[in-house]
């Protein structure tokens, strides 16, 4: 890391969205609305900034990327937009089937949100290396959910 916080390959203009902070998969409903909204080819010129096609990014959900790339692709879609509502409407969107994909019958074997609630903070380890989550259950039917930030810090408020 270089002392602004940026790769030493985004530091030479060679930035790639690869490291080992969140899961590739939180980015594909983003990258799913921007091709929806503004087509493939903007999406695709965004990303050639990071050195990376969608083909890549898609071509194995189990990779992991930088949270800096996160914060890119999500800041440059609420600037395209005028909203930051889109960050809101893809959260929304990736807790869907669609989106949660292999893990979706591991959460539907959970049975219950107090099951799940008590085990997030082990599924968010699993796909979230740069921050730490926790649920205090409050009683029924009430939890809270605890952030606590990590060795990278967060830059975009939209992350």
């Amino acid at each position: 890391m270089t002392e602004q916080g940026a790769t030493v390959e985004q530091a030479r203009g060679q930035q790639t969205p690869w490291a080992s902070h969140t899961s590739v998969r939180f980015c594909y409903p983003f990258l799913d609305a921007f091709v929806d909204r503004f087509g493939a080819q903007a999406c695709g010129a965004f990303l050639a900034t990071w050195n990376t096609s969608l083909a890549d990014l898609r071509r194995d959900e189990t990779r992991w990327i930088d949270l800096r790339f996160l914060e890119a692709l999500t800041d440059e879609l609420v600037r395209r937009t005028g909203s930051d509502e889109i960050v809101a409407e893809c959260g929304r969107l990736g807790i869907t089937r669609k989106y949660i994909g292999a893990v979706y019958p591991v959460l539907r074997m959970l049975g219950s949100p107090r099951q799940f609630y008590s085990r997030i903070d082990t599924l968010s380890a699993n796909v979230n290396r740069v921050n730490r989550v926790e649920v205090e259950l409050l009683g029924r039917g009430q939890a809270r959910i605890c952030y606590h930030p990590g060795e990278v810090e967060e830059r975009s408020p939209h992350v």
